[in-house]
């Protein structure tokens, strides 16, 4: 069987088992046969071909963004076309504060990063005109849970040194590698998981196999509306193919995303949108894969387990 055929029709049970691993990567699969109404063997199966299509890409553990003061951001800019696209994604990804940069179908460049509130998005601004030479640029602030900042003790950084081999390490095994006993490490499990300041999460692919991750550049009236009615009307109408909003702190924008089994679904959705007053598409985003890069929480975390 093929990775298409895998995840052919990808449904809202995969839809809710990505979503799971998203907020806890190491939920059993026994909870989440019970949150479902599926039974753990059929979690079970969908898992190993979720991870085998490249839907969930990686399981990883991350500082949270407090551990580390930084904060998210979307990116859009583009270039002159002086340069390959191999080029181009490897030098903006050689930035500190990147964690990953991709095109899309019609060019632009899209990009995430970590960055601190005081500097970072100027250090940003610069680097990309500097360096790059980019011809325009948008950055977007956009929210992801905080979490909180704590410093691990000695024997939770024993625990923290195996989970980040593998995050969904079984408490058997990790207490093999860190001398603890089973009873010990699934308590440091619970305190780290309790305190907020570890995501236990996935990383996902959603255009993986036959489906078709998309974003439309949303717009809107302020005095009219607002990004909480959208998102709303996107849940009611779309409950199926909307997955998330991405809202912008900087401007009246926003960059939902969805997935769909069809192209013509992509032009569907957004006539649908057009047809609403005080609502303005823009345009449509097709994201290729983008390349990953280790970012600010990537980084800490390693320097945190070698200080150990």
């Amino acid at each position: 069987m093929s990775s298409t055929d895998m995840v052919q029709n990808m449904d809202h049970v995969d839809r809710d088992i990505i979503n799971e691993l998203t907020a806890n990567c190491r939920v059993s699969y026994e909870t989440m046969a019970r949150k479902l109404g599926i039974t753990a063997n059929a979690v079970r199966r969908r898992m190993l071909n979720l991870t085998e299509s490249g839907v969930i890409s990686e399981f990883v553990l991350l500082p949270s963004f407090a551990m580390v003061d930084v904060h998210f951001l979307i990116g859009l800019t583009w270039t002159d076309g002086a340069r390959n696209d191999d080029e181009i994604v490897e030098l903006i990804g050689s930035h500190p504060f990147i964690t990953s940069v991709g095109f899309d179908s019609f060019g632009t460049i899209i990009f995430n990063a970590e960055y601190p509130e005081d500097s970072g998005l100027e250090e940003i601004t610069d680097f990309l005109r500097d360096e790059v030479n980019v011809t325009d640029l948008e950055l977007h602030p956009v929210s992801r849970p905080r979490g909180v900042k704590f410093e691990p003790s000695a024997l939770q950084l024993r625990v923290l040194r195996c989970l980040a081999e593998d995050p969904r390490m079984s408490v058997t095994t990790v207490a093999e590698k860190s001398g603890l006993t089973a009873k010990r490490v699934r308590r440091i499990i619970e305190q780290l998981q309790d305190s907020r300041g570890f995501e236990f999460t996935i990383i996902r692919n959603l255009n993986a196999g036959s489906n078709t991750n998309f974003v439309i550049r949303v717009e809107w009236d302020d005095a009219l509306t607002g990004p909480e009615n959208i998102v709303n009307w996107l849940e009611t109408e779309h409950p199926k193919e909307y997955w998330y909003p991405n809202i912008s702190h900087s401007e009246r924008v926003m960059f939902p995303v969805f997935v769909v089994d069809h192209l013509k679904d992509i032009e569907a959705i957004f006539k649908h949108l057009m047809e609403l007053p005080n609502i303005f598409p823009h345009a449509t985003l097709i994201p290729y894969p983008r390349k990953r890069f280790p970012g600010s929480r990537e980084r800490y975390l390693q320097e945190l387990l070698s200080r150990s």
